[in-house]
């Protein structure tokens, strides 16, 4: 059985002492074959990243269906009187309103789920010493700008989609405090978009920029062919 290479970890210098940081991919996210960020605001005080147009549109298409769905049968409902069902036995009433509840729960899951993808923003502002990742209902992550110590992009793999296998690349921040050393901010299956914006966001937060891509990319088509 061979031996699968494993991922270095790089160093940098911090405050005048060295700084571990794991090249090994973290957990994805969410990731599909076409660029689903963008770099929204850019200024000297701001820089963020959101929803790409076409992650919108994609996401506002199920979106869409679903909300015409949910509105016809409202309004089958409201010109028949709201009419319950023939329904023979108690069990049965029981299994109709226990699925209405479900079917419920599961529609207002989801459009939490969409408006969620639909707004989710993270902002860097300098003005407020503060890193916010947030949408429409909630803020999912909040730090001070002082503890991110690098910006870091690496090759995270290869996924199969409906037009064949795309890469998948990560952009990470490498942070000071918390539970993990590193926060995974987006995926992305272009290479050249990844870097251009690391390196945008290493410029702006005036941190070192850890671009692994080329390392962790020969390392998992290494990986990859290793027989077990």
């Amino acid at each position: 059985m061979a031996e699968k290479m494993k991922y270095p970890v790089a160093q940098i210098r911090v405050d005048n002492g060295l700084w571990d940081v794991p090249s090994e991919p973290l957990p994805n996210g969410m990731s599909g074959n076409f660029r689903a960020n963008r770099v929204s605001q850019s200024t000297d005080d701001v820089f963020a990243i959101s929803p790409s147009f076409g992650s919108i549109a994609f996401v506002s298409l199920f979106l869409g269906i679903g909300i015409i769905v949910f509105s016809c049968f409202v309004y089958s409902w409201t010109r028949q009187g709201f009419p319950l069902p023939e329904i023979p036995d108690f069990w049965s009433l029981v299994g109709w309103i226990a699925g209405s509840i479900f079917g419920s729960f599961c529609a207002v899951v989801f459009l939490n789920m969409f408006l969620d993808l639909l707004t989710r923003t993270t902002r860097f502002d300098k003005l407020a010493d503060e890193m916010q990742r947030r949408s429409i209902f909630r803020t999912v992550l909040s730090l001070p700008l002082t503890d991110i110590v690098a910006v870091q992009c690496l090759y995270a793999g290869r996924a199969s989609g409906k037009g064949g296998s795309y890469d998948i690349l990560q952009l990470n921040l490498v942070v000071a405090t918390g539970d993990a050393p590193r926060i995974l901010l987006c995926t992305e299956p272009h290479e050249a978009w990844i870097r251009n914006t690391a390196g945008q966001l290493a410029e702006f937060l005036g941190v070192p920029l850890v671009d692994q891509i080329a390392q962790t990319r020969a390392i998992y088509e290494a990986n990859r062919f290793k027989w077990w």
